[in-house]
């Protein structure tokens, strides 16, 4: 009997089980509280459901459009809507990326180890993003963000590990190829880590790890791949970026003054999540004292990250530095394309996935005269992580599940019964369009400039009312506030605006104490949906 084989695989099976212990504590919320947290996991299902019954890649069947930002996600979701009618989209996608999660985690470990780590200290770093609820989280939105993190970390391993056989070299190449081209379907912004990649392997000949036939066959496989999503958003929306881009940009920024406010505001999310894992704050509306304590707090951490990078290159651990590098041109790449961290962080995952494992590695230098302090001083700190982290992470999982199914869904079930047979115009699309997606007409218009391309130009130009009297739109739903006002109204010319006449018909809130955790941690939605009936003056729609 080989004696070894338990013994390899032992450091598998601790990162497996750290992993499975993270997701069953957050996870157990969906016994009581079952869906997703956020309103646009519902856009990709509504887009993926399309997709499988009627061949159509956008939002609506009867309008061709990019849809969703992710094409791959969207196949995949439409696999589950295809082959597996009766498995629920919830159950669907958290199976998947709890597989991505763990994937991820199985090739940190392999980098550390073909770094020359310890095995412990593997385990560590391989373990550590499982004791962050934030980044756990991630796998219950349904979107693919944990499957973004697999692909890139994937194709970092392939592509940096030694080979012994020119076999074994073809085979990652292929491989790596295939996952590049996989990676610019996924993300727009996936292009990036394969041209840097090639780039490098082409021009510094000190780089080249594989043979000129095999640059150019891993080359020509995510070119192939790649630029499927591109000639896909020509056809469907005439641009080569998805049209939830633009509609995006718009919700984020009007003007080049409030778009660098946008680029000076996005640092200041990223600190702030460091710390929303353990503390439920509202982050960007902090006070001076709120943002001093918050930079008092930030800097024993960012020293703490930094003697772990140090630490890596001091012991020339050269394929995780390469996964740290790649993370922060991740983030840096949002600051020019769409400076916002997302929802939960979810625009920059790479940020949750390597806090704790730099944290750790920096006490583990810090500590490197004491072999067993190094190690069980990380492990104890993740542990009191953890408890706190994924215990939070839970009650906002719960909380932001619950506010959708109070406002969304509540106002979906109302047009439903009270509009079913007229055109309403809706920002916040997802759950609602999911509800009345069921038809091949669903009568819906989307405010938010995610899916008709068309729409893009009015929502630019402040002349969304004018669109919606060419539309012969009556009716709104409109996300606000308890007393009905929204900024977001504000910024559609539909609230404050005398052409403009709104009567409320039905509103859906979330009380204030469920719905702030989610709101405070996630960003999740405005606290109530609001239907209106619409009328223009004559001149809004000339």
């Amino acid at each position: 009997m080989n004696r070894t084989g338990p013994i390899q695989v032992l450091p598998d099976l601790l990162v497996v089980l750290a992993y499975g212990v993270g997701f069953v504590v957050i996870g157990s919320t969906l016994l009581q509280h079952f869906g997703f947290p956020l309103d646009d996991s519902w856009i990709h299902q509504s887009v993926g459901r399309n997709f499988a019954q009627y061949g159509s890649l956008g939002y609506l069947p009867q309008q061709r459009s990019s849809g969703s930002t992710s094409l791959l996600w969207t196949c995949l979701l439409a696999a589950n809507y295809r082959f597996l009618p009766g498995l629920s989209p919830v159950t669907f996608t958290l199976s998947f990326n709890v597989l991505c999660a763990i994937a991820t985690a199985i090739i940190l470990l392999r980098l550390a180890r073909e770094d020359g780590a310890s095995t412990p200290f593997a385990v560590v770093i391989a373990a550590a993003p499982a004791f962050d609820g934030n980044y756990l989280w991630l796998a219950f939105t349904g979107m693919e963000h944990l499957l973004f993190v697999m692909l890139s970390v994937a194709i970092i391993w392939l592509w940096m590990s030694p080979t012994t056989t020119p076999r074994a070299a073809w085979v990652t190449s292929i491989t790596a190829g295939v996952c590049m081209g996989l990676l610019g379907m996924t993300r727009p912004e996936g292009i990036v880590l394969p041209l840097l990649l090639l780039g490098a392997s082409i021009l510094f000949t000190p780089l080249r790890t594989r043979s000129t036939s095999q640059l150019a066959t891993v080359g020509a496989i995510f070119i192939a791949l790649a630029s499927i999503p591109p000639v896909v958003n020509l056809y469907g929306s005439k641009s080569l970026l998805p049209v939830t881009f633009k509609g995006r940009q718009w919700m984020l920024v009007s003007d080049a003054a409030t778009w660098l406010a946008a680029v000076i505001r996005l640092p200041e999310q990223w600190c702030t999540r460091i710390f929303k894992s353990v503390v439920v704050f509202a982050g960007g509306e902090l006070d001076l004292q709120g943002k001093l304590l918050l930079l008092a707090a930030l800097v024993p951490v960012v020293v703490l990250a930094g003697y772990g990078v140090r630490g890596l290159v001091r012991q020339r651990s050269w394929r995780l530095l390469a996964v740290c590098a790649w993370g922060l041109l991740h983030a840096v790449l949002y600051l020019a394309i769409l400076p916002s961290s997302g929802h939960g962080g979810r625009y920059q995952p790479f940020l949750l996935l390597l806090l704790l494992p730099l944290l750790c590695a920096g006490a583990a230098d810090l500590l490197r005269q004491h072999k067993r302090a190094a190690i069980w001083v990380p492990v104890a700190g993740l542990v009191l992580f953890g408890c706190v982290s994924l215990t939070l992470w839970r009650a906002v999982l719960a909380s932001g599940i619950d506010h959708i199914s109070h406002t969304h869904a509540r106002v979906a079930a109302w047009l439903q019964e009270n509009l079913p047979d007229q055109t309403v115009a809706v920002f916040d699309i997802g759950r609602i369009g999911y509800a009345r997606g069921t038809s091949g007409d669903p009568r819906i218009i989307d405010l938010g400039g995610l899916t008709d391309s068309g729409y893009l130009a009015y929502l630019y130009g402040g002349k969304v009312p004018e669109y919606l009297a060419l539309h012969d739109v009556r009716y709104l739903v409109l996300p606000v506030d308890p007393v009905g006002a929204s900024d977001v109204a504000h910024r559609l010319r539909l609230q404050g605006n005398p052409a403009v006449k709104r009567r409320r018909l039905f509103q859906a809130c979330s009380t204030h104490d469920a719905w702030e955790p989610g709101w405070f941690e996630t960003g999740n939605a405005f606290q109530c949906q609001e239907v209106d009936s619409v009328t223009f003056a004559p001149e809004s729609g000339s």
